[in-house]
């Protein structure tokens, strides 16, 4: 069993346990696979760690929550700094893994932060 497969059977043992988002997010920093988006399970999907632990695992996700959203922000502004995500050419490999949902897009269309909604138009352009 490779590293990825024992971090991953420990992700799943403990997402379905209890839940510690700090350890679910340490063992994703040590690669993990994930084999379905996040945001179908109740117990992580409206956490801020949803959005570094999908993005560690190149899994497709939607962000829920104003906090989820800030956080997001916060990531790709700090893109150079967030080392986890060496896995990326640049910030807009990883935007790619989000799930536009009707939150999300609320969201942009009433942001007030000109940065955020051109980084988004951009890449989707």
């Amino acid at each position: 069993m490779t590293i990825v497969e024992e971090n991953t059977e420990l992700f799943y043992e403990e997402l379905n346990g209890n839940c510690n988002e700090k350890i679910l997010l340490q063992l994703a920093k040590k690669g993990i696979f994930l084999y379905e988006p996040l945001f179908k399970h109740d117990k992580l999907k409206n956490h801020d760690y949803l959005v570094d632990i999908s993005i560690l695992a190149r899994q497709y996700f939607m962000i829920n929550t104003n906090s989820q959203y800030n956080h997001y922000f916060e990531i790709i502004e700090s893109f150079d700094k967030y080392n986890i995500f060496s896995l990326y050419n640049n910030k807009y490999d990883c935007s790619k893994l989000i799930i536009i949902n009707k939150f999300f897009m609320n969201k942009l269309i009433n942001e007030e932060n000109d940065k955020y909604f051109s980084f988004i138009i951009i890449f989707y352009y």
